[in-house]
């Protein structure tokens, strides 16, 4: 809904999953291009999950990113796919996490292998001194921005209020 997308234009970084299916990649082309018209500056990725296998995943991210660059000007970073795999359903009947239940499985190591290429991102778009997430969110919202004395020896902070 538009909290989704105010706070995704917010962010610096936007990860957007999605599975191979025509329609689910319709939508979320159809996300990115509406955080791109609310003015998302932040970087974008995105990461197929339930792909058969390796191609199929594969096409699904090249389909979206190549729709995307194209007609937004927009490059989606490809965080990969994660395979569809019967123990996550397994998994989930059993109320465990996939990663303790089956950490051997294709889903678990294809998790894996997205936590590493998303923890090397980590740091990425930290903005200036004074920018961030939540700063950007209340102003998009019309909230003003407005310093907080903190205590007494400490740096300010920021707080906002209605304006």
């Amino acid at each position: 809904g538009a909290c989704t997308l105010y706070v995704s234009a917010a962010a610096y970084r936007v990860l957007r999953g999605t599975t191979p299916e025509p329609s689910a990649l319709v939508d979320a082309y159809g996300f990115v291009k509406s955080c791109a018209r609310r003015g998302c500056r932040g970087s974008w990725s995105v990461a197929v999950n339930m792909a058969r296998d390796e191609a199929e995943g594969e096409r699904a991210l090249a389909r979206i990113a190549h729709a995307a660059r194209s007609h937004l000007g927009v490059a989606l970073a490809d965080m990969g796919s994660v395979r569809f795999d019967g123990e996550v359903a397994d998994a989930g009947r059993a109320r465990r996490p996939v990663l303790l239940a089956a950490p051997g499985g294709r889903a678990s190591t294809d998790l894996r292998r997205l936590e590493a290429r998303l923890a090397g991102l980590e740091g990425e778009g930290a903005g200036a001194e004074g920018s961030g997430l939540f700063r950007d969110l209340a102003m998009r919202l019309g909230l003003r921005v407005a310093p907080i004395a903190a205590a007494a020896g400490a740096a300010a902070t920021a707080g906002f209020v209605a304006g």
